[in-house]
Formats: C-alpha cells, structure tokens, sequence
C-alpha cells in the first residue's frame, strides 16, 4: 500500500557537512515516506574546507556559510533553531535545550561538530586559537591577529593536528 503520508521521522540534530548533504539530497530527491526535522542551534553552517582560504584572505566569511533554514525548506524539512541538550534512545527522543518539548523520532543522526578543549595545555589560553567550533574561528583570529599586530615581527606559527582542512 502506497501513501504520501511521512511514515518514518528523521530527525537530524546539527547542521554539519553530512547533514548539508542528506538535506540537499533530499530537495533534488524528495522522500515522501519520511517527515524530517532538522535540529540546529546555529542557522548557518560553515563549510570547513575553505577555512584555508578564508584565512589566507581568499574568501569573504559569507563564501564559507551555508544557510540552513532556506536548505532545509527546500528539502520539505521542518526546522528548530534550538540546541539539543540529550538524547533519550529508548524513548526515542531528543530533548532541547530550553522549556520545549523533546522531538520523537524513528531515525536519528548526530551531526553537530567538535569542539576543542585547551583545559590544562600549559600556555594555550595566551599562545593558541582553538578552530572548534568552526562558526566562531573567524572572530577568535580577528582578536589574535590584533593582539599580534602590536606584537614584534617576525610572527611563528604553529599548527597542531590537521583536519581535512
């Protein structure tokens, strides 16, 4: 029996680079048996690989942004601009942060980044700038930079790690 009813909720929680895809996967290729809800503290995503380029000066802050909301009203989504504070898997259910009601569902993808932590790295608080989460590096550079600019030149600069960026 064939219906245009959502059969099945997908629940996305993040607005990553995989959930970017399934969204734009999902307006070129609508799925009918699934109502989908994307759940998201930040309604731009920014797109990591042109981190590089943006740093260098190649990039203006918007070339790097997605925006969300339009995408997913594109691919049919429903969308709650509001951070996930758990997942409940037995109910399945993912509770908000804030006095709104958890979000059933019946498929559930985990897409919300990473963060970096320079608790008890001895001199990261004054000499690094941690890249996680993404969607704030852009002002953490902009302050160091200024800093920087008053220091004495020449300036050394070390990575640590290395992402696909």
């Amino acid at each position: 029996m064939r219906t245009d009813r959502p059969t099945r909720r997908l629940v996305l929680v993040g607005g990553g680079h995989a959930h970017v895809q399934v969204l734009r996967s999902l307006a070129m290729q609508p799925r009918p048996d699934l109502h989908v809800t994307l759940v998201t503290d930040a309604p731009i995503a920014v797109y990591s690989g042109m981190v590089p380029g943006h740093v260098a000066g190649r990039y203006s802050a918007e070339a790097l942004s997605i925006e969300l909301v339009p995408l997913a009203r594109r691919a049919g989504a429903a969308v709650i601009l509001a951070a996930a504070e758990r997942v409940e898997p037995g109910a399945r259910r993912v509770h908000l942060v804030g006095p709104r009601p958890p979000v059933s569902y019946d498929l559930c993808s985990l897409d919300i980044g990473s963060t970096v932590s320079t608790r008890g790295v001895p001199g990261a608080a004054t000499h690094a700038i941690a890249t996680r989460p993404i969607h704030a590096l852009g002002d953490r550079l902009s302050d160091r930079l200024a800093v920087l600019g008053r220091a004495p030149s020449p300036v050394e600069v070390v990575v640590v790690g290395g992402g696909a960026a």
